[in-house]
């Protein structure tokens, strides 16, 4: 930081600090153990020579630039390649700038993890000049010239919580078992993806194209499908415990299916049930793949905490700590 405890840096030009970063990351995608090496050593620098939060700032707008194909207009992409011509590296400018577009991805993906702050990936839907809903697609095609789905099988077992996809284009992707707990994918474009066994616990996918998507064994506990495209999709093997389908376009089939899953198709009980879960000190909530399992105690029942759901309550007989055979569970009627 300068004397007035502002940072310093010592790029500053946008152009200087693009072919530096080509330079840094543009020779091949880094290892898994290697992008895990780097954010353990950042993380054990002192706050007042860095953060986290600073270095998504100053990567942000390069990333953003990147997506538009900024550099390579602008001749940075080339002059990196010239750099590592010198040393005599055999890599041509398509495998440059994938693996910069590769390892900057994957330090913003963990760098927002780490500063706690929501990562727009495609850009802010709000902003139609900064928007690209294509971006992450564009990412994936270029890198496979790195390796064969290289980028899916890197970001699949990582927790997707702080970023944002909402209205995003991922159609007919690979990202079975991948874990979108929590994370908004509201107007995302999804069309035949395959989904199987992914978690999408709490997720937001209202408006979301999900139509042909395999979404076998894959867990939607308490997510919010409001509005969502479920045509073509089986939903035998999901896991719907809480999860809001009203307006949901899918057919009286699927609807018969996802009652018997436990979909709630009124958005007022969604969020009653929603409010409920979300309240530890006067509720003990055990999650699992079967079943949603609330305790209630008289006193909650009394107050009329749950006296405008739709459904009924049934209340266990067994003591309040007892949590064997007979858990409180909300029916659709």
């Amino acid at each position: 930081p300068s004397a007035y405890g502002e940072p310093s840096f010592i790029l500053d030009s946008e152009s200087e600090i693009a072919l530096h970063l080509y330079k840094l990351l543009g020779y091949g995608a880094l290892s898994q153990e290697i992008e895990a090496l780097v954010i353990e050593g950042l993380r054990r620098l002192n706050k007042w020579e860095f953060s986290f939060e600073v270095l998504c700032q100053r990567l942000l707008p390069f990333w953003y630039a990147y997506c538009q194909g900024y550099w390579l207009n602008e001749g940075i992409g080339h002059q990196a390649l010239s750099y590592f011509q010198m040393f005599q590296n055999p890599v041509n400018l398509e495998q440059v700038n994938a693996a910069v577009g590769f390892n900057i991805f994957l330090l913003l993906f963990s760098s927002h993890q780490e500063a706690k702050k929501e990562f727009f990936p495609c850009g802010s839907p709000a902003s139609l000049t900064e928007f690209n809903s294509e971006a992450l697609m564009w990412l994936i095609g270029r890198t496979s010239i790195l390796g064969k789905n290289i980028l899916i099988s890197r970001i699949r077992s990582k927790p997707f919580s702080f970023i944002n996809l909402s209205g995003v284009y991922l159609e007919a992707v690979l990202l079975a078992g991948a874990n979108f707990g929590k994370v908004n994918l509201s107007r995302a474009e999804l069309v035949g993806t395959n989904f199987a066994t992914a978690n999408f616990q709490d997720a937001n996918l209202a408006g979301a194209n999900l139509s042909n998507t395999n979404l076998d064994n894959a867990n939607f506990m308490g997510a919010d499908l409001t509005g969502a495209n479920l045509t073509g999709v089986n939903l035998d093997s999901v896991n719907l415990t809480n999860a809001c389908l009203f307006q949901a376009v899918l057919t009286d089939e699927g609807k018969q299916i996802a009652l018997r899953k436990g979909a709630i198709f009124s958005s007022e009980q969604f969020q009653i049930i929603k409010n409920l879960l979300s309240q530890p000190s006067l509720l003990n909530v055990n999650n699992t793949t079967d079943k949603t399992v609330i305790w209630a105690n008289n006193n909650m029942l009394e107050k009329g905490i749950i006296e405008s759901i739709e459904g009924d309550l049934i209340v266990s007989e067994e003591p309040y700590d007892d949590c064997g055979d007979n858990p409180t569970v909300v029916s659709d009627r």
